[in-house]
């Protein structure tokens, strides 16, 4: 079964339930009473996000990093390749 967030548009609080598909549209009541609209969003569990770091072995002096991007084109520059990565 699905997990299905609803929010109280009164209060604000925020609820997650496991619906069947055919009670998705079925709203719960909150506790001060109000019926919970669904909010439709994607969840992006297990997301590859990106922490900046400061490499200090791709070059002489400390080099700040802040993308996958400029990850990948700093390691192209020195030479380097990722495990895994394509070789053309």
């Amino acid at each position: 079964m699905p997990l299905y967030r609803f929010t109280c548009p009164e209060c604000g609080k925020t609820d997650s339930v496991f619906r069947k598909i055919s009670q998705r549209n079925q709203q719960p009541k909150c506790d001060c009473g109000t019926f919970m609209g669904r909010n439709i969003k994607a969840e992006r569990k297990g997301a590859h996000t990106f922490t900046p770091y400061v490499d200090h072995n791709l070059s002489d002096k400390p080099i700040k990093v802040e993308s996958y991007n400029q990850k990948r084109q700093l390691k192209k520059e020195a030479g380097v390749r990722e495990a895994g990565s394509y070789v053309e």
